[in-house]
């Protein structure tokens, strides 16, 4: 066999530049979808949840739901999820801190990559402190290559 000719390396380059932005779209979407799961922390809050977090939940809910349809919409409704759950909480509780990562990973399926890594950033700083050993820390840790 000979080894594969320019042109048939530059066509092979330009198809996976073309692929390249359709599969991180996809991927962002599959993480936006499958945020981390609630942790005994964020359960035991939500036994008691006052009306405005049950208003956070559904927005984050919403948006997630209508990511790939409308993505500024979505990040609108993340960033008030995110402002109700830090109004009612505090800065540093878990649950801002999986706002705080559904709204990064919108961000970045946006193209803005720096805003992305500082919600991820800010996300694995609170879940680091409120449980450690949290698999939602694993999660967002797992997304911290948007820092690179």
């Amino acid at each position: 066999m000979r080894p594969p000719s320019n042109s048939r390396v530059t066509v092979v380059a330009r198809r996976q530049r073309r692929l390249a932005p359709i599969l991180l779209t996809a991927t962002l979407i599959c993480l936006a979808l499958s945020r981390p799961s609630a942790s005994p922390a964020i359960a035991l809050q939500q036994s008691a949840k006052s009306p405005e977090l049950a208003q956070a939940d559904k927005l984050l809910d919403d948006a997630s739901k209508i990511a790939a349809a409308d993505r500024d919409r979505a990040i609108s409704l993340a960033q008030q999820a995110l402002a109700i759950r830090e109004k009612q909480l505090g800065p540093d509780d878990a649950a801002v801190g999986d706002a705080l990562y559904s709204l990064g990973t919108l961000l970045r399926g946006a193209g803005d990559n720096s805003g992305a890594a500082a919600r991820v950033t800010r996300a694995s700083d609170i879940l680091a402190k409120t449980n450690p050993n949290s698999p939602e820390l694993a999660t967002v840790l797992g997304a911290g290559y948007w820092n690179r």
